[in-house]
């Protein structure tokens, strides 16, 4: 093709002389460093992209801006453009202030996002500049915080009230009316900087606060107190842990539009049924842990879609009875959980329940409820359940009792100390069978007609003493089920409580005859079953 186009000797003379201009050209690259930055690819990035870079290595690697921002004036540049670098402000034990204070005045009225952790670099043992300057200087601008969060703060020894050579002078700038989220991810110790913060977040207006979070019990003791009773009164979220707490706190009357709580070792008061708490009709989810919950007995909570309750106090005010018409999923784990029985969930669809017990006689027994107390009630209103996780060692019987209740079932997660735990009854009571007598099988399951998905998992694995009665069955639901309408999708065991990803029985089960399948002996190894013995007694 490029016959067709003669060439000139003029362009002969053009290229002969190419390589002395190349030379030209690019010597000065060789001879000088600054030429030779500007052909890093780096530099030829858009600004749109390197922003995103710059952004992705702040907050996810925590490089902190000024170290970016001294490599180059380029960079320098991007990094000062972008609007949420100069809102957001990390102080440390060793923070710079000149530095701070450039990008303070940078930032100009802008409101700040600001987190304190003075733990990060609390022992660098390289001199610099008086601990704690950089937060004595953010603190200046403390009416400016929009989000506070404090993972860790000074400690009392080493920052006080009182200036001296080593300690800056602290003055917090208030009121924070600006604030819309105060965090304190860790527990902090009293002193006379950090209960002045407190004062000045209590004594603001709360008029856009929306999120706390409260890990510190003597952090949460403060602002239980009447006098800051309004910053509890507009917010939505709010998470406290509080595990050694020894007072009740009267906080549940003050929310207003509270929509997430989350609990932990928080203590209430005893509130009488006729009580008014405007709380009850505005959460939507509720976590509680380790704290009180008789404030919810006897009510009605219109909102709760979710309800997570892990040993609570007060375990008998559960036979008050409660009303979560609307919640779907729903989480227990402590004693006695046929009280559940007293509560009110007609859409619930989800049910995760434990019971840290060891002995099959009593956990049955918390589970089903004793003889004087029925079961009965408890498992009619579960008829439309279709997930069930279930942590507790009781006999075959009870859960059976519990599954033959819950025909809509889809998906169950058994939690039992070892394979042999629950016996060959009652995994042969999941398999599907056939009458005899007509000409034309018809397969079907009595236990869990719609179940697709079963979990199993061991807290540990057969020791060498143990024999495996059990898992030899676990083909044969596989197999059986493929005859029914409604075939297993996933038969997942996992071995012990450190197994991850678990070992799935379905894949070992396709291609293999009826009556066979590939199982997992004391060791773990896969090996082949025999025919199929008929169930024996529970074990």
């Amino acid at each position: 093709m490029w016959d067709a186009f003669p060439i000139h000797h003029n362009d002969l003379a053009v290229r002969a002389k190419a390589p002395n201009h190349q030379t030209q050209i690019y010597g000065p690259e060789r001879q000088s460093p600054y030429f030779s930055s500007l052909l890093v690819p780096i530099h030829r990035l858009p600004v749109e992209m390197l922003t995103e870079i710059f952004l992705f290595s702040i907050y996810c690697h925590a490089h902190p801006p000024s170290r970016l921002m001294r490599v180059c004036r380029s960079w320098s540049s991007v990094i000062l453009a972008m609007p949420n670098i100069r809102a957001n402000v990390r102080l440390s034990t060793w923070t710079e202030p000149e530095k701070l204070q450039f990008l303070l005045n940078r930032s100009g009225a802008s409101l700040l996002n600001v987190e304190i952790d003075t733990a990060v670099d609390y022992y660098e043992v390289e001199r610099r500049p008086i601990k704690f300057s950089g937060l004595a200087v953010a603190a200046k601008e403390a009416k400016r915080w929009r989000n506070l969060t404090i993972m860790s703060f000074p400690p009392k020894e080493d920052i006080d009230a009182y200036p001296t050579l080593e300690t800056p002078s602290f003055t917090f700038d208030g009121p924070m009316n600006a604030l819309e989220s105060f965090s304190i991810k860790n527990p902090c110790e009293n002193g006379a900087v950090f209960d002045q913060l407190l004062d000045i977040v209590g004594r603001s207006s709360h008029s856009e606060l929306r999120n706390m979070e409260l890990m510190s019990s003597n952090v949460f003791h403060h602002f239980s107190q009447p006098q800051f009773a309004s910053i509890f009164r507009r917010l939505i979220i709010f998470r406290v842990g509080a595990r050694d707490m020894h007072f009740e706190a009267d906080i549940l009357p003050y929310f207003e539009r509270l929509e997430t709580l989350e609990a932990c070792g928080l203590r209430l008061p005893s509130y009488p049924p006729d009580r008014d708490l405007p709380v009850v009709r505005t959460l939507k989810h509720i976590k509680l842990k380790a704290a009180s919950i008789q404030w919810m007995m006897g009510r009605e909570f219109p909102l709760v879609t979710e309800c997570e309750i892990i040993w609570p106090r007060q375990i008998e005010a559960f036979r008050m009875g409660m009303s979560l018409p609307v919640c779907t999923s729903f989480t227990y784990n402590g004693r006695k959980p046929y009280l559940l029985s007293h509560a009110n969930l007609p859409q619930l669809t989800s049910l995760t329940v434990g019971n840290a017990v060891w002995d099959s006689r009593r956990g049955s027994e918390e589970l089903i409820g004793p003889r004087v107390e029925p079961m009965g009630s408890f498992v009619r209103q579960y008829i439309g359940l279709k997930t069930l996780h279930l942590d507790s060692l009781c006999h075959s019987d009870s859960i059976i009792t519990i599954l033959s209740s819950t025909p809509s079932l889809e998906e169950l997660m058994l939690t039992v100390t070892r394979p042999n735990a629950l016996g060959r009854k009652f995994f042969t009571a999941l398999m599907a069978s056939t009458s005899e007598a007509s000409d034309r099988p018809n397969w079907s399951v009595s236990l869990c007609p719609n179940l697709q998905t079963l979990g199993i998992r061991y807290r540990r694995w057969i020791r060498e003493s143990e024999t495996d009665n059990v898992t030899c069955i676990l083909p044969h639901i596989v197999n059986s089920r493929k005859r029914t309408s409604t075939p297993l999708r996933s038969l997942r065991i996992w071995m012990s409580l450190d197994d991850v990803e678990g070992t799935e029985m379905c894949e070992h089960t396709h291609g293999r005859n009826e009556g066979q399948g590939e199982v997992f002996g004391p060791r773990g190894v896969p090996s082949t079953t025999a025919e199929f013995e008929p169930p024996s007694d529970d074990l």
